[in-house]
């Protein structure tokens, strides 16, 4: 993207506008990708310590059903849906980090 917006500051001064105006374009696509790479923890509040709620990013309190239908609308890409039990959970993707697990406090 920096070369895109290199090139076009080689147009004239009449045409910074424009570049100023796809320089912040390209800039809010990256934004709104890291605004869906939200944090999701589990309450545990369930029978057994199930996750009936999940704060996720500022959200709290989300129902279960809520946070499954977000992360396979593709609305959390650092998440995926696991059914335990005939009942879907949300789960972080796997990686070598503990401390962003969606039960990180187990």
């Amino acid at each position: 993207m920096n070369f895109i917006v290199f090139h076009l500051m080689k147009f004239t001064r009449s045409d910074t506008i424009l570049t100023i105006g796809l320089y912040f374009w390209f800039n809010i696509g990256i934004l709104r990708e890291v605004k869906h790479m939200t944090k999701i923890k589990g309450k545990n509040d369930g029978p057994g310590g199930r996750n009936e709620h999940y704060d996720i990013g500022n959200r709290k309190n989300v129902p279960r059903r809520n946070a499954v239908a977000e992360v396979k609308r593709g609305e959390h890409p650092g998440a995926h849906v696991m059914k335990i039990n005939n009942r879907e959970y949300v789960r972080d993707n796997p990686d070598s980090s503990k401390k962003d697990n969606v039960n990180r406090n187990k």
